[in-house]
């Protein structure tokens, strides 16, 4: 028991501090985004442009309405796909038909997908960017599809703004909840306030963005598989000690 007790304390210790790497991590992340939409991460040269999301959208429009009905068929995104700046590009269902019986609904490269509803409000108004060679894939009406100049505005420069600081504030002022379900709508998403730099600052700011978020995932990937083996040796080490008793004592 003293033996057990000594490596319980040494395993609840290390999973202390990594669950705390992780909160410094989240925090870590949200000041990288707020010196981003902020021009602190890169050198810029001010004077940046100040609209709505509306004023400059090409298009902003709800998916498709219908429930998945096929075990195989036309890829549709599943809402769970959008999560902050990140697309779950095979999380989908099926619709039966081919692509083209949905054309008008279908993802493509540099669309920005908005979750429109959620049961979490955490997850309402959080938005990723459609990347390049992913298969037809519709996405359905609980997502809302932004497209943008792209010569004016970049995709995952939108992403960047609507996800922290004065964006992302505006979305969650906008958040109604009815019947437990807490959502935005086109409207709210189309009034989204921004602070837009030149688009070689852009390139540049996303550029930065990538860097860190990418060390990031690799940290937290790296503390995750230390919390499961933590989690597998706290087993490992009861077995081994029960596993010793004579078996009167077991």
């Amino acid at each position: 028991v003293d033996e057990l007790e000594k490596q319980f304390s040494r395993l609840d210790e290390a999973v202390a501090n990594l669950q705390r790497v992780k909160a410094n991590l989240k925090r870590y992340k949200a000041s990288v985004l707020k010196a981003a939409v902020e021009g602190r991460l890169v050198e810029t040269e001010g004077g940046w442009r100040q609209f709505k999301l509306g004023d400059i959208a090409l298009s902003v429009r709800n998916g498709y309405s219908h429930k998945p009905d096929a075990d195989s068929g036309t890829r549709i995104f599943r809402i769970s796909a959008v999560r902050p700046m990140e697309l779950a590009a095979d999380d989908v269902r099926f619709l039966s038909g081919t692509p083209a019986d949905y054309d008008t609904f279908l993802a493509m490269s540099g669309d920005v997908l908005f979750t429109r509803y959620n049961g979490s409000r955490d997850y309402v108004g959080v938005c990723a960017v459609v990347p390049a060679g992913l298969p037809p894939t519709a996405y359905p009406d609980k997502l809302i599809r932004v497209r943008v100049p792209q010569d004016q505005l970049l995709p995952a420069f939108l992403v960047i703004a609507a996800s922290t600081g004065e964006g992302r504030a505006f979305i969650e002022s906008m958040i109604r909840t009815t019947a437990g379900q807490s959502g935005v709508s086109g409207t709210d998403i189309k009034a989204i306030p921004l602070s837009v730099p030149s688009m070689a600052e852009q390139v540049r700011i996303v550029a930065e963005v990538d860097r860190h978020l990418s060390i990031i995932r690799e940290v937290d990937a790296e503390v995750d598989t230390n919390l499961q083996r933590a989690q597998a040796l706290r087993q490992a080490t009861l077995a081994k000690a029960f596993s010793a008793l004579p078996s009167d004592h077991a």
